[in-house]
């Protein structure tokens, strides 16, 4: 056999094996990135649920508070104008709550006109007792409004935002959640218990239970301003006067679809989306939340943010490249395998010959 014959009869045998086997890797690859792709996403919304569930975890902590502070025996008492003793009574009992549990920065007690009856602050000087020439009127602040529309034994649950002092944000940023319940005698509207929350610790466990989700994890509030960004530097965007730092001046397209529903995953030229919106909806913690004696149970049935998650497009990339990259190398091994069968059979023949 010439050697011509051997290169031809070598080759004969390569090409189709090496055509075969792009193919099969091929299909192969699309195969392991859909399965990986599946993951993914399986990844992204169990992701969602766990930052939910540790947000709703917190919440029903911060309810049982309200509860409890809502049926403290002066609360009635202390609302009336000549009550001081009561007044008095009520903001020890406010006092030694916040030293037992130390997540409060403020909780007040206002009659119905938004003016303050008694105030406990904590700081980090301690707790103190607002005296009563220093209480002011609130009835102009939108948390206010919102709990004088509730109806007996109802919560209402302020968006997360930043704490302010004498109108302006206060540094080092404190986020901050107001709990408030409206008190009454009978069918006499009589004031409302607001509870401060320090909302750190919430946006802590929250990013906690992500920080093992693949990509970027954010929390949005209603309008599409970052609470939680993968960028520090574009949270609260609201807080301080930047209406353009939100997802939608930055991901208009994206945005829209969010806004709109409820839940959702979807693939863009981005990256993966996945998303859904945070209800506090009393059913979801009626079996472990009971209301005390004589009180309606609380109910709560408010959008109060969007957990959304992106793995970008390059990691997208990443994923099906490093996946390509490990068939390349069975490939080459099989290819080059294959090879030595060739040119050993080839080798054979020439002998022969």
């Amino acid at each position: 056999m010439t050697s011509k014959r051997i290169v031809l009869v070598f080759l004969a045998l390569l090409l189709p094996f090496s055509l075969l086997i792009g193919y099969w890797l091929h299909l192969l690859a699309e195969d392991r990135f859909d399965k990986d792709f599946l993951h993914l996403r399986q990844q992204q919304s169990l992701g969602i649920r766990l930052g939910n569930e540790a947000l709703k975890e917190d919440f029903e902590a911060l309810f049982r508070d309200v509860a409890y502070l809502a049926a403290l025996a002066p609360i009635h008492d202390a609302l009336n104008d000549d009550a001081e003793a009561a007044r008095e009574q009520l903001a020890k009992q406010l006092a030694e709550f916040v030293a037992h549990k130390p997540i409060y920065s403020q909780l007040r007690l206002l009659d119905a006109s938004g003016m303050e009856r008694v105030r406990v602050n904590l700081t980090d000087t301690g707790i103190s007792i607002t005296p009563q020439p220093q209480l002011q009127n609130k009835a102009d602040r939108y948390y206010v409004q919102e709990t004088l529309r509730l109806a007996p034994g109802h919560i209402y649950v302020s968006p997360i935002d930043l704490n302010m002092e004498r109108g302006k944000v206060s540094t080092p940023f404190e986020p901050m959640v107001r709990l408030s319940t409206p008190i009454f005698a009978g069918d006499q509207l009589k004031g409302m218990l607001i509870l401060n929350y320090r909302a750190a610790l919430l946006l802590q466990y929250f990013r906690d239970a992500t920080r093992e989700v693949p990509g970027e994890v954010m929390l949005l509030n209603t309008d599409g301003f970052w609470i939680v960004a993968p960028d520090p530097d574009k949270e609260w965007g609201f807080m301080r006067n930047r209406s353009d730092l939100t997802l939608a001046q930055s991901q208009p397209d994206i945005w829209s679809r969010i806004r709109n529903t409820n839940k959702g995953q979807v693939s863009l030229t981005s990256g993966l989306w996945t998303w859904e919106s945070q209800f506090l909806i009393y059913s979801d913690f009626a079996a472990n939340l009971h209301a005390p004696t004589g009180q309606t149970p609380m109910i709560f049935d408010q959008n109060i943010w969007k957990t959304v998650t992106l793995v970008p497009k390059t990691q997208l990339d990443d994923i099906k490249q490093e996946s390509r990259s490990q068939l390349f190398r069975l490939g080459l091994v099989l290819l080059l395998a294959w090879s030595g069968l060739a040119l050993a059979f080839c080798h054979s023949k020439w002998q022969k010959a």
